[in-house]
C-alpha cells in the first residue's frame, strides 16, 4: 500500500477525504507543520507528500520549499483555495506536481491521486535497478582508480630518467597517455553515476558561482574563468554538490581542459536565472550542436566516447528542471546557456491581484 504524508491544520478532515478518494490503495498520515513533516520524511518512507496551502498560516508557507527539498523525488500535491491568489501562485512556483482546488472536486481529486500514485510506482520500478547500477559504477570507478594512481606515478618517474633511449621514452609517453585516457573515462563514469538522488536546498547562485570560479582557478589544470553577476540573485532550489559537478564539466569542455579562458555571466530573465558560459578556445562540436549532450557521441574524433561528461551535466540540470543549450561561437568556440528556475516564494501576499 502506498503512503501519503499530509501537512495540514485540518487533520480531522483532509486525510480521510484523500483516503476515500484513493480507496484502500493509500495510507494517509498527518503532520501539523513543515518541520515535523521533514522529521517524518527523514525517518519513514512515503510515496506522496500533500501540502494543504488552504489551511497553513502565512508564516508556515515559507517552510514549504525546504520541505520540498527534503521530499526529494517524491510527488508533491498542493491543496489550494482558488480565491487566495497569493497561495495559488506560491504552489505554482514551488513547483507542485499537481494541484487540487479547495473545496475538492471528487472526480478530479480521484483522477489526480491515481495519476500521481501510478507515476510514483513507475519511478520506483525504474529507480531500483538504476540505484544498483549507480552503486556498481561508483565501486567500479574506485577499483580501477586505486591501482591506476601508482601506475601513473611510476610512469612519471620513469619518464624523468635521463638515460632513456628515444624509443623507450616514446613508449613510456604512449603508456602515460593511455593511463590518462583511462582515468578521464572512469572519472566521467563516476560523475555520471552521481547524477541521481539530489539533496536540494534554497541558496543564492551568486556566491556559489564565485566560490566555484575560485576553485577552478586553483585546480589542476587551472581554468581561467571570470564571472559577471549582480550582488545577489533570486534563490534556487538545488543540490550544491551536483551543480558544482555539472558546472565543472561544462567549464572544462568550454576551455578545452584549461587551454582557454572562460566568461561566466548570470542575470535574471523572466522569472528565471540565465547563466552563460562562453569559452575562448576552439573545441570540436558535432554538426548538430545539441548532439554534444548525448552520451557516447564521439565529437573529439578519437574513436571513443567523448561527451559522457556533458551528458552527466545535462542530466543534473534536467533533474533540477533547468534547460541547457549549446551554441557554436566564432573561431570554433562554444557557448553554454542555462536557464534555471527560481523560487521567489516569500514575496507574494494573499491579497495580491491575480
Amino acid at each position: 500500500m502506498a503512503k501519503a504524508l499530509v501537512v495540514t491544520r485540518r487533520e480531522a478532515l483532509l486525510p480521510p477525504v484523500l483516503q476515500a478518494l484513493a480507496g484502500r490503495e493509500l495510507g494517509v498520515e498527518a503532520a501539523r507543520d513543515c518541520a515535523s513533516a521533514c522529521q517524518r520524511l527523514a525517518r519513514e518512507r512515503f510515496d506522496l507528500v500533500v501540502v494543504d496551502f488552504a489551511s497553513l498560516p502565512a508564516e508556515e508557507l515559507h517552510a514549504v520549499p525546504p520541505l520540498r527539498a527534503d521530499a526529494g523525488e517524491l510527488a508533491l500535491l498542493a491543496v489550494v483555495d482558488g480565491a487566495q491568489t497569493g497561495t495559488l501562485r506560491r504552489a505554482l512556483e514551488l513547483p507542485a506536481d499537481a494541484l487540487l482546488l479547495d473545496p475538492i472536486d471528487l472526480q478530479a481529486g480521484a483522477s489526480t491521486l491515481r495519476r500521481l500514485l501510478d507515476a510514483r510506482a513507475a519511478t520506483r520500478r525504474e529507480a531500483d535497478p538504476l540505484e544498483g547500477l549507480s552503486t556498481f559504477l561508483k565501486g567500479l570507478a574506485h577499483e580501477i582508480l586505486n591501482p591506476l594512481t601508482p601506475i601513473t606515478a611510476f610512469l612519471q618517474i620513469l619518464q624523468r630518467d635521463p638515460s632513456l633511449t628515444p624509443e623507450v621514452k616514446a613508449r613510456y609517453e604512449k603508456m602515460a597517455e593511455g593511463t590518462k585516457r583511462i582515468e578521464k573515462t572512469v572519472r566521467d563514469l563516476e560523475c555520471f553515476a552521481r547524477v541521481r538522488k539530489p539533496q536540494r536546498a534554497l541558496f543564492d547562485l551568486v556566491p556559489f558561482l564565485r566560490e566555484q570560479v575560485e576553485r577552478w582557478r586553483g585546480s589542476e589544470p587551472p581554468l581561467a574563468a571570470a564571472l559577471e553577476a549582480p550582488a545577489q540573485a533570486p534563490l534556487v532550489l538545488a543540490d550544491r554538490e551536483q551543480l558544482a559537478v555539472a558546472f565543472r564539466q561544462l567549464a572544462t569542455f568550454a576551455t578545452a581542459s584549461g587551454k582557454g579562458a572562460l566568461d561566466l555571466t548570470l542575470r535574471s530573465v523572466r522569472g528565471a536565472l540565465e547563466i552563460g558560459m562562453v569559452g575562448h578556445v576552439p573545441v570540436r562540436l558535432p554538426p548538430r550542436s545539441s548532439d554534444a549532450l548525448l552520451p557516447y557521441h564521439d565529437i573529439q574524433g578519437s574513436g571513443r566516447p567523448g561527451t559522457l561528461d556533458l551528458a552527466a551535466a545535462w542530466g543534473i540540470l534536467r533533474s533540477h528542471r533547468a534547460s541547457l543549450s549549446v551554441e557554436p561561437q566564432p573561431d570554433a568556440a562554444v557557448r553554454f546557456t542555462i536557464h534555471f528556475p527560481t523560487a521567489p516564494l516569500a514575496t507574494d501576499e494573499d491579497d495580491d491581484p491575480p
